[in-house]
């Protein structure tokens, strides 16, 4: 079967999600995720010939940070739950990221999995099993999303420091330069606390089985060095928020500077008019 990983929203709200959308569903909800688990197809999607893959049980893992993994859905079935648990999201993205990984089940399997390129096989399907799986794909969908958003960030700075070296003025407004600063925080915030790609899944920790899925997946998918990549360049646009910061303050400064300086002009000019005005009379 096919696991697809979707990447919606920078948040979504899983206890309204379980209580408004899936109240009569198999339901397992645990830390930053719920596992959904989907009634058995009574008849092969459209499309699809008879087989006993297609009647295999379907399941959905939904991450409080706005990913998504679905495991043996078709097409037009995930587009529909994509639109049930949009509802649910705060801040969703325009721009969705997806992959497919493929999750094989072989019940005679000596050894609980076995990796290859972009599969794993496993000896069964079960909620341990979805929860370490869904945990790799959903970061990695959400990894795709913030490189492209910091590679557009990068190029921001980029075009900012051009503009200086040729122009030799600051082209960015202080309202602006704040927004993409905020952009920055958020960014940093999501992607070391909220997508958690230090920590080791609690179900990997636990059972060494899961935990051979989890490490495997995770060098599969080039997870650490991703986040690697991702955090020097989080490190320049760090950089340069300081510098522009600097440039802001400076500026903040010399406006304050010619101001007192303007100040003390008034002042020698009114009693300039004041020593006149009496020499006069």
């Amino acid at each position: 079967m096919t696991a697809r990983g979707c990447y919606i929203a920078r948040r979504i709200n899983l206890g309204k999600l379980v209580e408004g959308a899936y109240p009569d569903r198999t339901v397992n909800h645990r830390g930053n995720n719920v596992i959904v688990r989907f009634k058995d197809r009574k008849t092969p999607p459209t499309g699809h010939k008879q087989g006993a893959r297609l009647f295999a049980p379907r399941w959905m893992i939904v991450f409080d940070y706005g990913a998504l993994v679905f495991f043996n859905f078709d097409q037009s079935e995930l587009a529909a739950e994509l639109q049930v648990v949009s509802q649910f999201c705060e801040t969703a993205l325009e721009e969705r990221m997806t992959d497919d990984y493929g999750v094989f089940v072989r019940h005679s399997l000596e050894k609980y999995s076995v990796g290859g390129p972009d599969y794993v096989l496993i000896r069964d399907l079960n909620e341990n099993a979805i929860r370490v799986i869904g945990s790799i794909l959903g970061q990695s969908v959400a990894l795709d999303h913030y490189t492209v958003e910091v590679d557009r960030m990068i190029a921001r700075f980029g075009q900012l420091n051009k503009d200086m070296m040729e122009l030799g003025s600051f082209t960015i407004t202080r309202k602006d330069l704040f927004k993409l600063i905020g952009v920055v925080n958020t960014t940093i915030t999501d992607v070391i606390i909220k997508l958690e790609l230090l920590n080791r899944s609690d179900t990997a920790w636990k059972f060494a089985d899961y935990g051979k899925i989890w490490e495997y997946m995770r060098g599969d998918f080039d997870i650490a060095d991703r986040f690697d990549s991702l955090n020097y360049k989080l490190s320049v646009i760090q950089a340069n928020v300081k510098f522009f910061l600097g440039v802001l303050q400076n500026r903040k400064s010399d406006t304050l500077e010619w101001i007192i300086i303007a100040l003390i002009s008034a002042e020698i000019i009114l009693g300039i008019y004041d020593i006149l005005r009496t020499a006069a009379g």
